[in-house]
């Protein structure tokens, strides 16, 4: 089913929403067996001759899309998408394409007209399909618009179907990876109400059950058939961590881990994280009881194991990370922005900590670790920058600080700016000292647009050509900018030339500092207030300069 993708720049922005009744007549069949109470058929006269199939179910609705695809005739058409699901005993769904039913609980389903997105898929198929291309086709629209109304009848119908204590435990946990789903079939397939009132109880008794489904449905039903006739919560998690400890033949002294673990985590920990065995003892106390920050605390944990570095220094930092975690995490999502980012940011601190042989405490602060680590860097982290050196300006000398409306541009003037670029943007330019020293390439930093960036260049036949640009931890930088780096060289090139044979430049896209020019009057522009189009215009030969690789130097 992958079909759409081809036709994806094709899809017509027509207006098919807003549907309050179907606006063509349905065709009614008779229901195709007992569990089925209405059957109808939307036929939309278009091009890919696309009918959509609805069966509306006492414990659900089943779905068919047939049609051909714009291109094959019309003797071609074949069922393209398909979908049925049960929101009640026995509870399943099955479909062509990939999703599933979970983002039915949620309290913005059956409102509106906006579908879940494996209907949306359904309808994104029909559009390609069913849509004339010229303007003309009043009955093809008329069609589509009744696809979407029964789509959103479908769905209603669906919502209005769910198990509300099923539904209201389910909808504490996250959509992604058919969790929320799997919730709700196990809360709807028990009568008593039990297995539901561990979504608020012990929610990690839930994730880790599935997770033990996904490796034995019968270790599974014997968790659950606890649950059911109501053993006490104890003996419960007594065997959910047997049971774990046989499927990952774990170490019996990190049993009584896993249980508290399991005990104290959220709605919104991954299964995936559950299942990992912690290496560290774990104190109740540091586990944080919101959902975010309980999220923040489990991620944090998972990534520090015996297995990266076999160390005492190891032991003392997981230590540290269980009572800090998320002060610690909040710390440098304020420099890096960027969650993900920042977990990834913490292996640099292991590697200090070992590196120095550092024993930190849990009673040390997070700001303290963080400004030791800084300190570390720049004493350590390469020693041939010499901090008070002037760093070479090449041709560039004079034209040091350039601005336009989106943002600034400015020379990294001394080995100190060089490492604390480098410290700022999480990178390892200040590698690239001895050349800035020498003048055989020259560093620049850039706020544009909202995003930082460290712009490294050279000089070639009076020229200034960008060797790279990257944004934090070498992040690929936006498009646009991009063209502001390029209208920047553009600019500087121009000066240059004009500073050599003393002619007045009339437009640049921004202008130079003048504290930073030179006694050369001449060259001071007098710009325009710029735009994006012109400094897109300006920017426009950017890929080939990036292309060409030039010396092959990376910001590593």
């Amino acid at each position: 089913m992958e079909t759409l993708h081809a036709f994806d720049n094709f899809l017509p922005q027509r207006n098919l929403n807003c549907v309050e009744g179907p606006a063509i007549p349905l065709q009614l069949e008779l229901p195709q067996d007992e569990n089925t109470f209405l059957h109808w058929t939307v036929a939309v006269d278009g091009p890919g001759a696309v009918s959509l199939s609805v069966d509306i179910r006492k414990t659900g609705a089943h779905t068919k899309l047939t049609g051909c695809w714009p291109g094959e005739p019309r003797k071609e058409r074949a069922v393209q998408w398909e979908s049925e699901i049960n929101v009640r005993t026995p509870i399943f769904w099955k479909a062509t394409c990939r999703g599933d039913p979970g983002a039915l609980i949620s309290k913005d389903a059956g409102i509106g007209n906006e579908l879940i997105p494996l209907l949306t898929t359904a309808m994104e198929y029909a559009t390609i399909m069913g849509l004339p291309v010229d303007q003309a086709g009043y009955r093809a629209m008329q069609g589509l618009k009744t696809v979407r109304w029964s789509l959103e009848t479908v769905q209603r119908h669906l919502v209005s179907l769910l198990v509300p204590h099923a539904g209201k435990a389910a909808s504490l946990f996250p959509i992604e990876k058919s969790m929320r789903w799997a919730i709700y079939e196990l809360c709807a397939a028990d009568e008593t109400g039990r297995v539901s009132q561990l979504a608020s109880i012990c929610p990690g008794l839930l994730t880790i059950c599935c997770a033990i489904g996904d490796r034995s449905i019968e270790a599974r039903y014997e968790l659950l058939k606890m649950v059911i006739a109501g053993a006490r919560l104890g003996r419960i998690l007594d065997k959910a961590v047997d049971i774990w400890a046989k499927l990952t033949e774990a170490r019996s002294e990190i049993l009584r881990s896993q249980r508290i673990r399991i005990a104290h985590a959220g709605p919104l920990v991954p299964p995936a994280i559950l299942w990992q065995s912690g290496d560290y003892p774990v104190i109740p106390e540091d586990i944080p009881l919101i959902a975010s920050d309980n999220l923040c605390w489990y991620m944090v944990q998972s990534m520090i194991t015996l297995d990266f570095f076999p160390s005492p220094q190891t032991g003392h930092f997981a230590a540290f990370l269980s009572r800090h975690a998320v002060a610690f995490v909040r710390l440098l999502e304020s420099e890096y922005g960027d969650l993900p980012e920042c977990y990834i940011q913490i292996f640099k601190y292991l590697v200090y900590l070992v590196d120095t042989g550092r024993c930190i405490s849990r009673m040390t602060k997070p700001e303290k670790l963080i400004a030791e680590y800084n300190t570390w860097y720049v004493g350590n982290y390469d020693p041939r920058v010499r901090l008070v050196q002037m760093l070479d300006p090449g041709p560039a000398m004079g034209l040091t600080s350039w601005e336009c409306d989106f943002g600034v541009i400015r020379f990294i003037a001394t080995g100190r700016e060089l490492i604390q670029e480098s410290m700022r943007m999480h990178h390892c330019v200040a590698g690239l000292s001895l050349s800035a020293e020498r003048g055989q390439v020259q560093i620049f930093h850039g706020e544009i647009d909202g995003e930082r960036a460290t712009i490294k260049i050279c000089f070639r036949d009076g020229k200034a050509e960008l060797i790279e640009a990257k944004g934090i931890t070498n992040r690929e930088l936006s498009q646009f900018v991009m063209v502001v780096i390029q209208a920047w060289l553009d600019d500087l090139t121009m000066a240059l030339n004009a500073r050599r044979v003393g002619n007045k430049i009339e437009v640049l896209c921004g202008s130079f500092s003048p504290s930073a020019l030179d006694s050369n009057e001449s060259i001071r522009p007098s710009p325009p207030t710029p735009t994006r189009s012109h400094c897109e215009h300006s920017g426009s030969r950017i890929c080939a300069s990036m292309q060409s690789g030039k010396d092959g130097l990376t910001i590593l």
